[in-house]
């Protein structure tokens, strides 16, 4: 075998190794930032300089899922689209907030930027888990425990028992 091809061979088989893992990458964009595909990076609330952190490595989409009554001085639609960026929004105030609306709306915006380097993110991470994992078993038909573990990998804590109960794990 051939230098070329084993490097070739190698490659694929850690590409492959790695496939579907969650890699924490360093919270250079937003805090509690987690790697959750290779062009979605999810997370806790970014200021105003990690968003042009984040522009200036390529990042373009934002999905805000954070309510304005959150962050009233930080006008973070502004900011992104200054920045160049796609801004999508749509406020979780918590619980009463996990609908399957809102599971089809970002499946829509996921959809849509797939393979667009896209921040996803709530305050620290935990709604957009919660709404990672219904997605994950509403629209996927992951089991309930697999789509719990997708919540978690993505951001999912203080809602866990709200989400368990939704996914008919209580």
């Amino acid at each position: 075998m051939t230098a070329k091809r084993f490097a070739l061979l190698l490659g694929l088989t850690l590409m492959l190794s790695t496939a579907g893992q969650t890699v924490h990458a360093g919270g250079e964009f937003m805090p509690e930032q987690v790697q959750f595909k290779p062009w979605l990076y999810t997370g806790g609330q970014p200021d105003a300089g990690q968003l042009e952190t984040a522009s200036e490595a390529d990042i373009e989409a934002v999905i805000d899922l954070r309510p304005r009554d959150e962050t009233p001085d930080f006008n973070q639609r502004e900011i992104a689209e200054a920045l160049g960026m796609d801004y999508r929004y749509r406020p979780i105030q918590g619980a009463t907030d996990l609908t399957r609306d809102s599971v089809e709306w970002l499946d829509q915006q996921l959809a849509e930027l797939e393979g667009s380097p896209t921040l996803l993110h709530c305050a620290s991470g935990n709604r957009v888990g919660a709404l990672m994992a219904l997605r994950a078993h509403w629209l996927y038909d992951e089991s309930p425990e697999d789509a719990l573990t997708i919540g978690k990998e993505a951001g999912l804590t203080g809602l866990e028992d709200d989400v368990r109960r939704l996914l008919g794990l209580e």
